[in-house]
């Protein structure tokens, strides 16, 4: 899996150059620490 670094949340820019291959458990756990979870709104399928 491919994460920003740092992470968008914490303010890192949206830049290919910041992209790097993370641990996707790891990523996952640490992204979702740092805010709730937000609902897109996808229809149940």
């Amino acid at each position: 899996m491919y994460g920003f670094v740092p992470a968008l949340a914490l303010g890192g820019p949206m830049n290919l150059k910041n992209l790097q291959k993370v641990k996707t458990i790891e990523h996952l756990t640490f992204l979702s620490q740092l805010s709730p979870l937000q609902d897109w709104g996808f229809p149940d399928v």
